[in-house]
């Protein structure tokens, strides 16, 4: 999930900045749904998104989304899901928290400035943190063992 800032001149994209997995990028606020909404301080500009989506997809200029999650500086809200970064990760100014219930698409041109990419090691807390919260092992092993879920 770790990769370069480099900017990438796609054919056919409108966005200009190069997306990574696991980079963190501004987003305009109005953007993002970051529930509870009715409790929710709202940034007057944008706030921080890391992206969580595969290259194959953020490379390809014909798939308009990326997947990823906003980031909070707030404890408020934060859940056993949640993971911390520390100021500076990512060039983040202040400790923050990935908001990993908050998962949601993302159109690609509503990325802007690039702030920076995640550690290695946050990456892989993030990508974890993500199966947890799908309970990705009971889903799977749910049914008749033959790895379908049935309902």
């Amino acid at each position: 999930m770790v990769g370069s800032s480099q900017e990438s001149h796609q054919q056919g994209s409108v966005n200009t900045v190069e997306i990574i997995a696991g980079g963190v990028y501004y987003v305009a606020d109005d953007k993002l749904v970051l529930p509870p909404e009715s409790k929710r301080m709202r940034h007057e500009e944008r706030r921080p998104f890391v992206v969580i989506s595969g290259q194959t997809q953020n490379n390809d200029p014909r798939w308009p989304l990326v997947l990823g999650c906003p980031i909070s500086s707030s404890t408020t809200h934060r859940t056993r899901f949640c993971i911390k970064l520390a100021q500076g990760d990512a060039n983040l100014r202040k400790k923050s928290w990935i908001r990993v219930p908050a998962i949601q698409p993302l159109d690609k041109d509503d990325l802007e400035d690039m702030l920076g990419t995640l550690p290695e090691e946050t990456a892989k807390k993030l990508m974890a943190s993500i199966l947890n919260y799908m309970d990705v092992g009971s889903v799977l092993t749910r049914g008749d063992g033959d790895g379908v879920a049935h309902h």
